[in-house]
């Protein structure tokens, strides 16, 4: 039966291999352009149309016709992942109306359209598990091979070292707080249930590296809790899960000890999470208190559809001389921000939906696999502690999107794989 149970079908009509094929091929190049460092553009410009801007926009667009194809041929039936992803899409569209910047509104939502089309497709017209898994395989590769290539350029053009923070791997490419998150998802997402692959080891170090080497202290605390998430759901016997949690709170309360007795022991550690900021600095969350103090204060001008999908960075007005916030480092802040209540209570929902992957992951784990199943509660939990301190689903498509994308629309042909599956096992029983 093992050598069956990655196999079984999950619909009853096998889909045009080319077409999946080329899907995987335009998936890949969405995840490159809208991802990885090609050029810089100063924050305060408008963006314009450029070459980048333009073969964004001709990735996007197919992938939402290959989408639109695969999902008539797989006569796809929506669910509540499905149905709630169409409700947050469709408020960013709506958003463009009270922007004062609809045309860029409009460019965004077509780019964010087009990817979350092509994963709906991809995942409505997969034939098995495996091929399931392979859609996870291609954007962990495409993405571990963007951030080394990403953090391989700041290391040989490093960032100048400003305001007396510390240099921090990946500010002068994507940014350090992004490459970290990426890092620390490629990470968990390398472990899969097989023998030990010596290149995964080499190219988990390579991530830690760049964890560390940008200094991502909410990525820290992420890959923290994503490897609690894994080593505690992995394990089936509860033993074992009593003596993670024990180990765990040990070396907590270990380190604190050390710490609070010995400071000199911890001086070093503790130089290396202030990144050379001040005291003030730290108490303010390096100035999120102040972007959330502005962005409540500008969210009555437009409460029900927002400020306009993706362009916080010129709506949102600066709460000091000398910088201007990209977005309002919080998720949920954001969306109120830019895409309102239309959009804030679909992604309430989608969060909500996605955390099913670790209330009922002893079930989940037996329908899909244990490596789907791990994966997605480990990027959940990911995902959730950066969504208090940074933004990566409300706003512009990144390489963030299509995986919380993935996950989301996969729970809705859980009952689809159950049901065929037990099918499969009845047919197996009376040959």
């Amino acid at each position: 039966m093992k050598n069956l149970e990655s196999s079984y079908p999950v619909k009853g009509e096998i889909t045009n291999h080319t077409l999946y094929h080329i899907a995987l091929l335009v998936f890949i190049s969405i995840l490159v352009l809208n991802g990885t460092f090609f050029r810089v553009r100063p924050i305060e410009e408008l963006p314009t149309i450029d070459w980048l801007t333009l073969t964004q926009v001709i990735a996007c667009f197919l992938g939402f016709v290959i989408g639109v194809i695969m999902i008539l041929k797989s006569h796809a039936r929506f669910g509540f992942g499905s149905m709630v992803l169409l409700l947050f899409l469709t408020a960013t569209g709506i958003s463009a109306v009270s922007s004062p910047y609809p045309t860029i509104v409009i460019g965004y939502v077509i780019l964010l359209l087009g990817a979350s089309v092509l994963v709906f497709g991809l995942v409505q017209s997969a034939p098995d598990i495996k091929s399931l898994e392979l859609i996870e395989r291609v954007w962990f590769f495409t993405v571990a091979v963007c951030v080394i290539k990403d953090a391989i350029t700041s290391f040989i053009l490093p960032d100048p070292q400003v305001g007396g923070e510390a240099v921090r791997l990946g500010m002068n490419t994507t940014h350090a707080n992004q490459i970290s998150l990426l890092a620390t998802l490629v990470f968990w997402l390398s472990f899969r249930q097989k023998k030990l692959n010596f290149i995964m080891w080499f190219l988990r170090v390579a991530m830690i590296f760049v964890l560390f080497g940008a200094i991502g202290r909410i990525a820290i605390l992420a890959f923290l809790l994503a490897g609690f998430c894994y080593f505690f759901l992995k394990s089936k016997d509860y033993i074992k899960k009593s003596i993670i949690i024990l180990v765990c709170l040990s070396s907590i309360i270990f380190a604190l000890l050390i710490c609070f007795l010995n400071p000199r022991f911890s001086n070093p550690f503790v130089s290396y999470a202030k990144r050379g900021q001040t005291q003030s600095e730290m108490a303010s969350l390096t100035g999120r208190i102040s972007i959330w103090k502005q962005a409540l204060k500008q969210i009555p001008e437009s409460p029900i559809i927002g400020h306009g999908y993706g362009v916080t960075r010129f709506t949102l007005k600066p709460y000091s001389w000398d910088y201007q916030p990209s977005h309002c480092h919080n998720e949920f802040l954001e969306a109120l921000f830019s895409i309102g209540f239309l959009g804030l209570i679909p992604l309430v929902c989608m969060y909500i939906y996605n955390v099913k992957w670790i209330n009922s992951f002893s079930r989940l784990r037996e329908i899909f696999s244990a490596d789907l199943a791990l994966h997605a509660s480990c990027v959940v939990i990911i995902l959730l502690v950066s969504a208090f301190f940074e933004v990566r689903i409300s706003v512009r498509l990144i390489q963030y999107q299509p995986l919380f994308f993935f996950y989301l629309l996969m729970l809705d042909r859980e009952k689809q794989v159950a049901f065929i599956k037990k099918r499969i096992f009845q047919q197996g029983d009376r040959e």
